[in-house]
């Protein structure tokens, strides 16, 4: 995949002759995607050539891991940060501005940091950082570069944002085209300093090896919040439709923090409680938000991603593929998921036809572990760990290099 701005190549004596510093600041603290790449990539790192400390923005999983790796860590728990929303933007500025006090403290602790620790490179794992970029450009020497892991909405507030991590940044990382291509729709030009990396996973033979299930139930898996955008009320007109059809031996099991969204159209209140409400409560089995999800990955047959968003390119997505589980999920873009040959992809949410499909997986076998090798072979070649942390190291090298 072509580099839009292309970086210098390092030669062997260069690539041997320096060890970076760079400070990762991560928004979730091992609760969410973005934290999991995160983990991986510098998991990955190669240490000669690079030393890792992280920020957490939260107090979570991701903490204990980073120790148990030797990785210098520190707590800046709820540091404010700013990302526009498809609606309620007035609300979300507003709130932001609240904050400005609390704001102005963590700037001043993470320039105190940078300076302290003489880091080279800050890698902001979300784009929400960016208001940061501002305080620390002026206060230090360090390159920035901001992980670009969310579609932008199409909205001013977004144009502005834009803008201004163009201005701040030295560099972008996306974590697929479709970041790119909404990036530069919102600056209006294809000139931006960046390129697309995919995020990574480790597939490990010994991961993967299948493991006795518990029971014989055909096994739907969701990962991720259970928010209307997601598609989470979905899951339940998936259950009506394979309850009006008799199929007994099918489970949905259900990862993810419920935030009870009181959306009208879903009827609000918890999806448990919805679930219960429309009689397909045994249908379901909800297990709360789950740091680890590989077990998860391991017993279910079939993950499933409902997004409104257009999106069938999420963490999710990743470890189901590496895992080698079929996928069924809404959007256009082929780039993860090729529809009929390692998964199904629906340009518009159709019940009937995605239970067709979770019919048809249940009941043959052989197609599900045939859509398993390819979805492994295709994870190895697009998500390789320490290929796609070698590509992102060469570039904190070259950000370094340039004056």
């Amino acid at each position: 995949m072509a580099e839009v701005f292309p970086m210098k190549i390092l030669s062997a004596s260069e690539k041997a002759g320096s060890k970076l510093r760079i400070l990762y600041l991560d928004k979730e603290g091992g609760f969410g995607g973005s934290s999991r790449s995160l983990y991986f990539l510098i998991r990955n790192l190669d240490r000669k050539r690079t030393e890792a400390q992280v920020v957490l923005r939260e107090r979570g999983p991701a903490l204990e891991r980073y120790r148990e790796l030797g990785v210098k860590t520190f707590l800046l728990e709820r540091a404010p940060v700013y990302k526009p929303s498809l609606r309620n933007n007035l609300w979300i500025l507003f709130v932001f501005l609240l904050r400005l006090h609390s704001f102005w403290y963590s700037s001043r602790l993470l320039s105190s940091l940078v300076k302290k620790n003489r880091i080279d490179v800050i890698h902001m794992n979300h784009d929400s950082f960016f208001v940061y970029g501002f305080f620390l450009k002026r206060f230090t020497q360090a390159k920035i570069l901001i992980h670009m892991r969310t579609m932008l909405p199409s909205n001013r507030y977004s144009i502005l944002q834009a803008r201004c991590i163009e201005r701040i940044s030295d560099y972008l990382i996306f974590i697929s085209e479709n970041e790119f291509n909404r990036y530069c729709e919102l600056l209006g030009r294809k000139n931006v300093k960046g390129s697309v990396v995919f995020n990574t996973f480790e597939a490990l033979d010994g991961i993967l090896k299948p493991r006795a299930s518990e029971d014989s139930s055909f096994k739907v898996l969701y990962l991720g919040n259970l928010t209307y955008n997601k598609g989470a009320d979905r899951l339940i007109d998936l259950a009506l439709e394979a309850k009006s059809r008799g199929m007994r031996d099918l489970l949905f099991v259900v990862c993810g923090e419920d935030r009870g969204e009181k959306v009208e159209k879903t009827g609000g209140g918890t999806l448990a409680s919805r679930a219960e409400r429309s009689g397909v409560g045994s249908y379901f089995r909800f297990m709360g938000h789950q740091a680890d999800p590989d077990r998860f990955l391991q017993d279910c047959h079939v993950l499933v991603r409902l997004s409104r968003w257009n999106d069938p390119w999420g963490r999710d997505i990743i470890e189901a593929m590496a895992y080698g589980k079929p996928v069924i999920a809404t959007g256009a873009y082929e780039g993860f998921v090729e529809h009929g040959t390692n998964g199904f992809l629906h340009p518009a949410f159709d019940a009937k036809e995605m239970v067709d499909e979770i019919a048809f997986l249940a009941g043959h076998p052989e197609a599900v572990d045939r859509i398993g090798r390819a979805n492994r072979e295709k994870a190895k070649m697009l998500f390789d760990a320490a290929a796609n942390a070698a590509r992102i190291s060469s570039i904190y090298h070259s950000l370094v290099a340039r004056k």
